[in-house]
């Protein structure tokens, strides 16, 4: 019922982290109540209501937030916001990126990335030198090659790169 209306969860979200106690949203004239109380939050809609832990309550949301979110398909190339990310100091551009999977579950976490990708243009130099990172950590989509044709190689940069990897 309110579960397509992504940004009904992230106002909810928005009131947990600013620490709202009471807030009332509306949804296709319908409704909805957030009820804090200390460690307890709870949801209220058409006569129901449930009640959850912060720790599950926050997991509720942020997963939703995620799952509802439009995903870019595999090839997209992109740039990594350095606010999050810190590229090697040496380097004088930014960081960009192509998607080279999606909802992967490293090993060691519990939870898993929406993306999966490679430095770009150079790609993975070894099989565990994949950068695991989540929708906000993207600054902007530079090219989508899945509805693009294809950027033209810098050939003398990527023959450089070729010749130093062969020494």
């Amino acid at each position: 019922m309110f579960f397509e209306d992504h940004k009904l969860f992230q106002k909810l979200y928005q009131a947990y982290k600013q620490n709202v106690s009471y807030l009332d949203l509306r949804h296709k004239q319908k409704t909805i109540s957030y009820v804090r109380e200390g460690a307890s939050h709870s949801i209220m809609f058409s006569n129901k209501q449930f009640s959850l832990d912060e720790e599950s309550y926050v997991r509720l949301l942020t997963y939703t937030i995620e799952i509802m979110r439009d995903v870019l398909p595999l090839r997209t190339i992109i740039e990594l916001d350095p606010a999050y990310f810190k590229p090697d100091t040496q380097s004088e551009s930014p960081s960009k990126a192509v998607i080279t999977g999606r909802f992967v579950g490293p090993k060691g976490y519990n939870s898993y990335f929406p993306y999966v990708g490679a430095i770009y243009p150079i790609g993975a130099m070894k099989a565990d030198s994949q950068i695991h990172f989540t929708a906000p950590l993207i600054k902007r989509i530079i090219q989508d090659l899945a509805v693009s044709p294809p950027l033209e190689w810098d050939r003398s940069r990527l023959m450089s790169f070729i010749r130093r990897c062969l020494q």
